[in-house]
């Protein structure tokens, strides 16, 4: 040490400064650890009862700490989703939507158009029961088509069907039920066994009622959802957004209650939801004009 340089016992020193601090970091990490697992022991048997405790010696509650609930891994979730989307394939309600009116919209309407579905997509994938969802006249490699696949990158494996025939051709006619706010017939009584059609379009220039001159132009039963006769209107136009009629259908399938469903439409529209009394009168008068005529 006396034959080393002033420079070279400067570094020697400096090493050995820092191979101690290293030393008493390690020594306090492995304290710590030793500390962390000695509590665990002491707390495994209070663990195995259902009882966790902090180090105030108070319940703790967390992630396999005082819980009922074991963490759900988002690969589990993921799972369940599609096993539920997969079943709705299957055996679900179809639920079909016309793309064919491609032609009356704007680059703008045709966004709105995307957002709406990127909404229904997600709506349907949380629900307990899933619709079977059909996009019909689609036509791959249009605007709305890389649009929706922008916003949606899984598209393809949404569990979607899409289809660039006729809803005529690919449902018996029968059975078809197309959506539109222009229909006189309400849609009271759902029927779980019918394909309802929503025509994809969104105006928000001049409203013309091209959903149901194209029902009747095909000869489809047209019904309109009971706005008037569940909410007292309050302002704005009754043709919903997408996804607000497809909310009001999955709720009225899952529970049959026509008024708690109609509360999913954007409640700046609309004061109050009328009584059950006035919704079942307004239902007796329908079936009397029915007679009638």
């Amino acid at each position: 040490m006396i034959t080393l340089e002033p420079m070279e016992r400067e570094k020697y020193f400096s090493y050995l400064h820092v191979t101690e601090i290293k030393k008493k970091r390690d020594q306090r990490r492995l304290s710590r650890r030793k500390e962390a697992i000695q509590r665990r022991r002491e707390n495994f048997e209070l663990v195995n009862l259902g009882v966790c405790l902090n180090e105030d010696v108070g319940p703790q509650y967390g992630l396999w700490m005082n819980s009922l609930f074991p963490r759900v891994f988002s690969d589990l979730k993921k799972h369940s989703t599609n096993n539920n989307l997969l079943t709705a394939s299957l055996f679900g309600q179809k639920l079909a939507f016309d793309f064919s009116f491609q032609k009356y919209m704007n680059m703008r309407e045709l966004d709105s158009l995307c957002s709406q579905l990127k909404i229904i997509q997600r709506i349907n994938m949380k629900a307990d029961y899933p619709f079977d969802l059909w996009f019909t006249n689609y036509e791959h490699g249009s605007y709305y088509d890389q649009r929706l696949r922008r916003l949606i990158p899984d598209l393809d494996k949404s569990f979607i069907n899409f289809h660039s025939k006729q809803l005529i051709d690919l449902f018996p006619k029968e059975n078809l039920v197309y959506l539109s706010p222009d229909a006189d017939t309400v849609l009271w009584n759902y029927d779980h066994d019918a394909v309802y059609v929503i025509g994809c379009i969104v105006d928000t220039t001049v409203h013309v009622p091209l959903t149901y001159n194209k029902s009747k132009g095909k000869n489809i039963k047209c019904v309109r959802l009971p706005i008037d006769e569940c909410l007292e209107w309050y302002d704005g136009s009754k043709d919903l957004p997408l996804n607000q009629v497809v909310d009001i259908l999955r709720h009225v399938k899952d529970t049959n209650n026509w008024r708690k469903a109609m509360k999913h439409v954007a409640s700046r529209k609309w004061n109050k939801v009328k009584k059950e009394e006035h919704i079942l009168q307004n239902i007796e008068a329908l079936k009397k004009d029915f007679l009638i005529s």
